[in-house]
């Protein structure tokens, strides 16, 4: 797993496109993500006004408040990829301050890698952070008298940190069951007993060459093929590319 700054996928793959065969893709966008970045700030008021409220206890801890909240970012990351450990999943990257818009874009990702999930595991994906860092912590401060603003503290920050994975756990809820996730996009198989092939055409960073890779779902396995075809989607993609970066 790598870790980086500054950059987000563009700067791995400038594009990267999907289509396949034997399936749809199932899209569902809910009201809240219209109104991301007024949760961003709904998100926040409890923070804020928790702060100021009790100002005087972290007064004269300024360097223990600073060190919280330095860290629960990463912390908060860190759990995401702890949850892909137990899944068995494989992270490519944690990107922290990908981009430049901190307030409509989240300020951290995790990546996965490319693979098919369950329902449930996309869902404790996304709130696997809010469980360790807000739910737990606000547990133990009823138990902990002499922590408990700091673990209020600590469960408010990851909370302002968990609009987009709260959001997004709200999208996945609502779709149908016997869905494909693969994070990037979902799918609803159209024949259940053919296999789905998913192609990948991406852009490599210096924006010579188009590479062209094959997945094959089947029996509940996705696996990579090397019997790599065309179709009139990929020849489509391909096209755009070129025309795009300008390439031969």
């Amino acid at each position: 797993m790598k870790i980086v700054f500054f950059k987000n996928e563009e700067h791995f793959h400038p594009r990267i496109s999907y289509t396949w065969d034997n399936a749809e893709g199932i899209g569902l966008k809910t009201k809240l993500t219209k109104y991301k970045s007024l949760l961003v700030f709904a998100f926040a008021v409890p923070l804020l006004v928790f702060v100021v409220v009790n100002y005087e206890t972290f007064k004269s801890n300024r360097l223990l408040l600073l060190a919280v909240a330095f860290l629960t970012l990463p912390v908060h990351e860190i759990c995401h990829a702890l949850f892909c450990w137990v899944a068995g999943k494989k992270v490519e990257r944690m990107c922290f301050f990908p981009y430049k818009q901190f307030i409509t874009k989240p300020t951290a990702y995790v990546r996965p890698a490319f693979d098919v999930w369950k329902k449930y595991q996309v869902v404790l994906f996304n709130l696997f952070p809010f469980i360790i860092l807000s739910a737990v912590p606000s547990v133990l401060a009823i138990f902990c008298p002499p922590l408990r603003m700091w673990l209020l503290l600590i469960s408010l920050l990851n909370l302002s940190t968990s609009v987009f994975d709260i959001v997004s756990v709200i999208h996945y809820l609502r779709f149908p069951k016997g869905l494909l996730y693969f994070l990037h996009f979902t799918l609803k198989v159209t024949d259940a007993k053919k296999p789905v092939t998913i192609h990948r055409i991406a852009v490599t960073p210096k924006l010579d060459k188009i590479y062209h890779t094959c997945f094959v779902y089947s029996e509940n396995v996705l696996t990579e093929t090397k019997n790599v075809y065309d179709t009139p989607e990929t020849i489509a993609i391909k096209q755009e590319f070129k025309e795009q970066f300008n390439m031969e």
